[in-house]
């Protein structure tokens, strides 16, 4: 892919879109950079090419996540520390209409490849690291059997729901 025109229609790569603004920036952190822009291809586009539930959008130097209906759920605000406090960043959840910190949720092990290349692309790999800890979260859910849910207890269940839902940093 060569990011080297920006039309007036959002750009998708399924999973990752980006509007005339968003298109405009990513060309500037990427022009002249080709191995850059093939390890955000690869890094970034391709693991969200394969997401069901949520999408990543760039607008400008802005990344937010939305669902699959195209409706905004979260922004993000700063990446969080995986090394540190093991959070995945801080967000401002549109729904809630607040800041909040989101740490992980599941299995999935956040990556920090852009860490040290620039800003925007390290806010976009925030942005995917959060999506795929929020469908990979949302699939042991749904996988759980439903004997088990059925037969849990008020305090199994209490537990259960602090661990899947207690994000707070």
């Amino acid at each position: 892919m060569a990011i080297d025109k920006i039309g007036y229609s959002p750009v998708s790569f399924k999973g990752f879109y980006t509007d005339p603004k968003g298109s405009f920036e990513l060309a500037c952190e990427l022009v002249g950079k080709p191995n850059l822009e093939k390890k955000f291809i690869q890094n970034i586009v391709e693991p969200l090419t394969h997401t069901h539930l949520y999408d990543v959008f760039v607008s400008g130097n802005i990344t937010g996540i939305t669902n699959k209906e195209g409706k905004g759920v979260m922004t993000i605000v700063y990446p969080g520390s995986f090394s540190t406090d093991k959070s995945l960043g801080v967000v401002y959840d549109i729904e809630a209409a607040s800041r909040r910190g989101l740490r992980r949720s599941s299995e999935v092990i956040p990556t920090e490849n852009f860490k040290n290349d620039n800003y925007l692309l390290h806010i976009i790999e925030t942005a995917k690291n959060i999506v795929l800890d929020l469908e990979a979260a949302a699939s042991k859910i749904t996988s759980e059997p439903s004997a088990k849910i059925a037969t849990e207890t008020l305090e199994e269940k209490t537990s259960k729901f602090t661990q899947m839902f207690d994000r707070e940093i």
